[in-house]
């Protein structure tokens, strides 16, 4: 199976401007799943790795790596509301343009989701791979304080209530009897 691994990283965040290159610990946070990408790819898990920016700045603090250096995103798709869809069919299309090479597979890699591992890629790649009715994998964590019987709603009136009739939290209330257990989709790995 060949799998691109696609690194969102648009320029243009509203709430933390340029958080995918703020650093942690001295290194942009873009870094990490570019170092993870790559390991993998050294590894042969993954068969390229592109930075998907519309920032030759973003692009810049990455190019040490062995990444896709020659694609920038199109502005009309680093937008507020551009779907990441259009930009991973975007690269899709340059690729099959520029380097005549199509993907059977492409692995988005969150750079706000940073604590992956070239394992966690390849067992992500496997579990794709051993399973033929799978049309996609995603990297999940499961929920324990902010399990979906705790979620609230406020009526008009300011009243606190539970937010479905599904899910109505026991009193008292231990994150330890919750059932069923929940997961949500963390990013790391789409």
């Amino acid at each position: 199976m060949k799998v691109l691994g696609f690194i969102p990283a648009r320029s243009g965040s509203k709430g933390v401007p340029d958080k995918n290159i703020k650093p942690i610990k001295k290194i942009p946070l873009l870094e990490f799943s570019v170092y993870a990408a790559v390991k993998a790819k050294q590894l042969g898990i993954l068969d390229e790795v592109v930075v998907s920016t519309d920032s030759e700045h973003y692009l810049s603090t990455v190019s040490q790596y062995d990444i896709e250096k020659d694609y920038l995103r199109p502005p009309a798709l680093a937008a507020d509301n551009s779907p990441t869809i259009d930009a991973v069919l975007d690269v899709l299309n340059w690729y099959s343009e520029q380097h005549d090479r199509g993907f059977d597979a492409v692995m988005i890699l969150q750079p706000t989701s940073p604590f992956r591992t070239p394992q966690h890629i390849k067992d992500a790649i496997s579990l794709m791979s051993e399973n033929s009715q799978a049309t996609c994998v995603a990297s999940i964590c499961k929920l324990g304080d902010h399990h979906p019987l705790r979620i609230k709603r406020m009526s008009d009136s300011g009243q606190l209530m539970d937010f479905c009739d599904e899910y109505i939290e026991p009193e008292p209330s231990r994150r330890q009897d919750f059932q069923p257990d929940a997961y949500i989709r963390n990013g790391a790995i789409t």
